[in-house]
């Protein structure tokens, strides 16, 4: 019989994956967001906690200092759709 995973299973292989995305960027202002981060981003669809979840957590981080997003997915910052977009597509 085999062990049923767990989210935090799921989210370390998750981790293990995303950590291999290359970065096609060049070091500089350009680099706000880690790829990282946008790639985890779009997971958060999957919660059924909110239909705008990333808005709410960017919401949540300036009103009080801390997001589920962080602590769920272990995001550093929250980007925009179309940052996330502009980061995923190449």
């Amino acid at each position: 019989m085999t062990t049923p995973f767990g989210f935090d299973d799921l989210r370390a292989i998750l981790h293990r994956r995303i950590a291999q995305l290359p970065d096609h960027r060049t070091t500089g202002p350009n680099t706000r967001y880690r790829i990282q981060d946008a790639a985890l981003a779009p997971w958060s669809l999957f919660l059924p906690i909110r239909r705008q979840f990333l808005d709410y957590q960017r919401h949540l981080q300036e009103a009080k200092g801390r997001n589920n997003a962080c602590t769920l997915f272990g995001m550093e910052t929250i980007p925009c759709n179309n940052q996330i977009r502009n980061l995923l597509d190449p």
